[in-house]
């Protein structure tokens, strides 16, 4: 977001990224035998693994918590934005997952919900980035906007080197349209 360097904690059970200008920008629970004589760098990947397990059973409507039916909306007018978002560049339009089950709740930033469709895998490995692994939560310079709110149309623009693919969601957070600019 500011670029930054950033710190990584691990303690009792849990796995922080701590950003000196943000505070927590990023969490989640790592269970202690997979810390257990591994570094940090370690412990980060397999952070970074669980939160996109997570996200492929939220895109498909199923719970990570409880495997109940999990709603997925991408808000339009108040509230889509991100409020960590950096002050010099663009708003940060987020997904809104909800379980109807256990009630969990919780925001993704769009991207998550295109990280491993073809084009967005093609146009990192064509820049040398194998994202399969995701070792982070990040893919590095992406910009999110809505296009259209009727019919709702969410653009997602990934960023390598020069090159930049935007890809074009639809209300169900479904790729219809992409394009290499």
């Amino acid at each position: 977001m500011c670029a930054a360097d950033v710190t990584g904690l691990y303690e009792n059970g849990l796995f922080w990224i701590v950003c000196p200008e943000h505070g927590d920008v990023f969490s989640n629970t790592v269970p202690p035998a997979v810390a257990l004589d591994r570094d940090i760098g370690a412990i980060h990947a397999a952070a970074g693994r669980d939160i996109r397990q997570m996200f492929e059973q939220a895109r498909n409507c199923v719970c990570p918590e409880c495997s109940g039916h999990i709603d997925m909306r991408i808000p339009t007018g108040e509230g889509r934005q991100d409020e960590r978002t950096a002050e010099d560049s663009d708003p940060t339009v987020l997904a809104q997952f909800e379980c109807q089950r256990c009630q969990l709740v919780f925001d993704a930033e769009l991207h998550w919900l295109a990280f491993d469709h073809p084009a967005v895998v093609a146009f990192y490995h064509d820049h040398g980035i194998d994202i399969s692994p995701l070792q982070n939560t990040r893919f590095g310079d992406t910009s999110h906007s809505i296009v259209s709110e009727e019919p709702l149309r969410a653009r997602i623009a990934f960023h390598a080197d020069d090159d930049r693919l935007d890809v074009v969601l639809d209300e169900e957070g479904t790729v219809v349209e992409t394009e290499r600019c």
